[in-house]
């Protein structure tokens, strides 16, 4: 192996334990439907779909009697500038080092290389008339790689003339979060309003936590000579021991949604965790400082000191510190108004605006203003097409959707992407019966 070979070995190696696993960072209330329509069309959604978006739905008599949804899954994900496309070009061969020149190039224009996965399952959904009860499950991670971190994943700690030498960075940033929910929702009777009728649900729902990790200070360093490599992580960690869940509360979701006589208009509003007492334990806080330290000879791998927030070793500021990333971990508002319009044969358009609530260290839904638009259109009984467009936090996102249906088992996938700062690229599935 050349030295320069053994140089960018040894980095590649530490530099990886930076990338977070899989686990997800703005969750989108899930539903493949929706998904095809670039997150509008919710004033379509019927059955426990409905109790997702817009309670008040289950008030309108064209809901099923009995709905069952048995696998919504969806998963966004992507990195920016720098995509995954732009590796999975060069497969298995090396990357040339012209297209790594360019690569950092955008990276240094940007600041940093950033990525981020999320994944949303409703994994039991069912209602009944005007009640339904979902069981969702949401997790979210991001990494944001500083310059620095990001030119050593991709040349080592070699210069333009092949040269090793030091590299240092920090401030690197790391989240990552889970949450599952069970709740119930309820459409109340509607009442005439305006030429149309008036329609209020809720939902009451209980929240339970899984885990968290905020690191935000990611920092490394790299010395040529003698090679060593030394990465250290410190963060917050909330989890209990010897359970998956950490944490519960209780949450209110509110929704109104009104239909013009003869079906054509319908708008809504609805503001999904109104109310919510869910908070990760003090208890279950934990401050830890991981390192990774490699030579040429041996690596050294610390969990470094994990520690309770009464642990009498930590600071004053530490544990103040890690009480307001705790603090702030939990759920925010989100607020949706929606439109739709279904006043030609076999064509249904909508458009939605979210607007999230909170503060971004909160766990939010979305993580920008999302304005979409949409459109169904039936090309038979059983099959539908769909497509929406719109802007999130101003930048253009896109996506496409079918559906299938037979003897009430329904079929629905949707693949979009984001063109943010993320550049996300979105898949959902989902499989459902109603009997109507």
């Amino acid at each position: 192996m050349t030295a320069r070979g053994h140089h960018r070995w040894v980095l590649l190696v530490g530099a990886a334990a930076i990338v977070p696993l899989p686990v997800a960072a703005q969750a989108i209330r899930n539903s493949p439907r929706v998904a095809g329509m670039a997150g509008s069309g919710t004033l379509m959604a019927r059955g426990s779909e409905a109790g997702l978006f817009n309670p008040a739905l289950l008030a309108w008599a064209d809901n099923p009697a009995l709905s069952l949804a048995v696998t919504n899954l969806s998963m966004e994900y992507g990195t920016s500038p720098v995509s995954l496309g732009d590796v999975r070009r060069f497969g298995n061969r090396v990357v040339p080092e012209a297209i790594k020149a360019e690569w950092l190039e955008r990276i240094r224009f940007r600041g940093s290389q950033v990525g981020s996965i999320d994944g949303d399952g409703v994994l039991l959904g069912v209602s009944f008339g005007r009640v339904a009860v979902n069981w969702q499950t949401v997790a979210a991670a991001g990494v944001d790689l500083p310059e620095a971190a990001a030119e050593i994943l991709l040349q080592g700690n070699v210069d333009s003339a092949g040269q090793p030498r030091d590299l240092g960075f920090a401030e690197g940033t790391l989240r990552g979060w889970g949450l599952s929910s069970l709740g119930a929702a309820v459409g109340i009777a509607t009442v005439p309003v305006a030429g149309g009728h008036l329609a209020v649900g809720a939902t009451g729902k209980v929240v339970f936590g899984h885990g968290f990790v905020d690191a935000k200070n990611l920092s490394g360093a790299v010395v040529a000579d003698p090679l060593s490599v030394d990465f250290t992580f410190p963060g917050v960690v909330i989890y209990r021991d010897g359970s998956v869940f950490s944490g519960s509360g209780v949450g209110l979701d509110l929704g109104l949604a009104w239909r013009a006589r003869d079906g054509a208009w319908s708008a809504g509003v609805s503001v999904i965790d109104l109310a919510n007492s869910f908070g990760f334990p003090m208890n279950d806080v934990r401050v830890r400082d991981a390192r990774l330290f490699i030579t040429k000879d041996a690596t050294t791998s610390t969990d470094g000191d994990e520690r309770r927030l009464d642990d009498p070793g930590l600071t004053d500021s530490i544990r103040t510190a890690a009480r307001a990333v705790a603090t702030d971990a939990t759920p925010a508002p989100t607020y949706r108004a929606s439109v739709a319009w279904s006043g030609l044969p076999r064509w249904v358009f909508s458009a939605d605006l979210m607007v999230p609530g909170g503060r971004p260290a909160n766990l939010r839904s979305i993580d920008a203003t999302r304005f979409v638009g949409g459109a169904e259109f039936a090309l038979a009984r059983q099959v539908r097409v769909r497509g929406g467009m719109g802007l999130t936090g101003g930048r253009f996102v896109w996506s496409l959707g079918a559906g299938l249906s037979s003897g009430g088992v329904g079929l629905d996938v949707a693949f979009g992407r984001d063109q943010t700062d993320r550049g996300r690229t979105r898949f959902a599935i989902g499989l459902g019966y109603a009997l109507h």
